[in-house]
C-alpha cells in the first residue's frame, strides 16, 4: 500500500493503472474517445480508471493534424488549477509542434 495525503492507495490499483498506460493502443483509443473535458474513471469503460479522473484537451498541430493531451489524477484534485493548466499546455504543445513542422498559421 502507498499512503499519500493520509489516504491509502493499493499497490494493485497502481499496478493495473501502470499496465493500462503501457498499452499505447488502448491509451490512444481512450484519448480519441475522451478528447476534451473532465471524465471520471468510473464513468468510462476502463475499469482501471475507477478512483481517478482524466482531464484532457485536444490541440492542433497544423495541416489538419491534431493530438490530445491528458492528465490522470485522483478524483479529489484541484480542478480549478488542473483544468486551465492542461488547456494551456495543450495550446503550447500545438504551437511548438506547428513551429517545428513549419506550419505558420493559427487554426
Amino acid at each position: 500500500m502507498i499512503v499519500k495525503s493520509g489516504k491509502v492507495v493499493s499497490y494493485d490499483k497502481i499496478s493495473k493503472m501502470n499496465a493500462f498506460l503501457k498499452e499505447k493502443s488502448k491509451v490512444s483509443d481512450f484519448l480519441n474517445r475522451y478528447s476534451s473535458g473532465v471524465y471520471f474513471g468510473s464513468n468510462t469503460d476502463i475499469s482501471h480508471l475507477n478512483g481517478f479522473s482524466i482531464i484532457s484537451e485536444e490541440y492542433s498541430a497544423g495541416s489538419g493534424s491534431s493530438g490530445v493531451l491528458g492528465l490522470i489524477c485522483p478524483i479529489r484534485t484541484n480542478y480549478s488549477l488542473c483544468i486551465p493548466t492542461v488547456k494551456y499546455v495543450a495550446e503550447v504543445t500545438g504551437k511548438v509542434i506547428r513551429g517545428i513542422v513549419g506550419a505558420d498559421y493559427e487554426e
